[in-house]
């Protein structure tokens, strides 16, 4: 299924190079976190699923708060059964923190050829840092699964890449940083999706605690 038309991200290459079954793109979305809790109702939806756009107009972060959502950053959702060793009392403290670990791991693989692979960091519950300077920030949402289903968490993820972080909002205090302000140059969003995703993927099938 697509949203409004997109040159960025290709629904067919998603499905053909990950562990997707269900994929949704846009243009702009209001958030994909909140499209994601819509999809979450449908007891046939097939998982994993994605949404994912280029641009976010009413994001949101941790405990409410206005998640910046910047053309140029990678902006998705992604719902996905809660794996059999998360199946714990603080399934969703543990699991934003696998997470997180497998953004900085990406990053880390990412940024290997500059000094700034040394630097990434994962500063709990759900944010990844460069040095002292945030480029990731992660929100897991639980809904009440359909009838008949298994419980579902909802990974939200925005990654800063080729975003301009001149134009960040007052309000934002914490140093920002991007993948392309480390490297110098532009990165493709449709590649570093699917990177990312291989690493998320990874941290999700694993057995290990």
């Amino acid at each position: 299924m697509t949203g409004n038309m997109t040159h960025v991200f290709s629904e067919q290459e998603l499905l053909q190079q990950t562990f997707l079954q269900h994929v949704e793109v846009f243009d702009t979305l209001a958030s994909t976190q909140d499209r994601a809790l819509e999809l979450c109702a449908d007891p046939s939806l097939m998982l994993a699923a994605l949404i994912v756009t280029e641009r976010q107009t009413a994001g949101r972060g941790r405990d409410g708060a206005r998640w910046w959502s910047p053309e140029g950053a990678l902006l998705f959702s992604l719902i996905v059964p809660l794996p059999p060793k998360f199946e714990r009392a603080d399934s969703s403290g543990q699991l934003s923190l696998a997470v997180a670990r497998a953004v900085a791991d990406y990053l880390q693989a990412t940024l290997q050829s500059t000094d700034a692979a040394e630097q990434v960091r994962v500063k709990p519950p759900n944010d990844v840092y460069l040095a002292d300077a945030k480029i990731a920030g992660l929100l897991i949402d639980v809904p009440h699964p359909p009838e008949g289903c298994s419980r579902r968490e909802i990974l939200g993820i925005g990654l800063n890449v080729n975003n301009d972080l001149s134009n960040r909002p007052v309000d934002i205090q914490v140093p920002v940083t991007s993948i392309s302000q480390q490297t110098g140059r532009k990165h493709d969003l449709q590649e570093s999706l699917v990177s990312l995703l291989d690493h998320i993927e990874k941290i999700l099938m694993t057995n290990d605690e």
